[in-house]
């Protein structure tokens, strides 16, 4: 079996400083105002990732 197709491709990201405070504020809202810190950081995380997969043809 040929796993040389199994390789993940890495990339290195940097975020502005107004992206973090954009991701902050997202994440102080989601789990402070509806309180659900866990969601909050699921979300925070995905937006992230999905941020970096956009942006890695830059």
């Amino acid at each position: 079996m040929d796993d040389s197709n199994d390789a993940i491709d890495v990339y290195s990201i940097k975020l502005s400083n107004l992206a973090y405070k954009d991701l902050d504020e997202i994440y102080a809202h989601i789990a402070n105002t509806l309180i659900e810190p866990s969601i909050a950081s699921n979300i925070v995380e995905r937006a992230a990732v999905k941020w970096q997969y956009d942006n890695s043809a830059i």
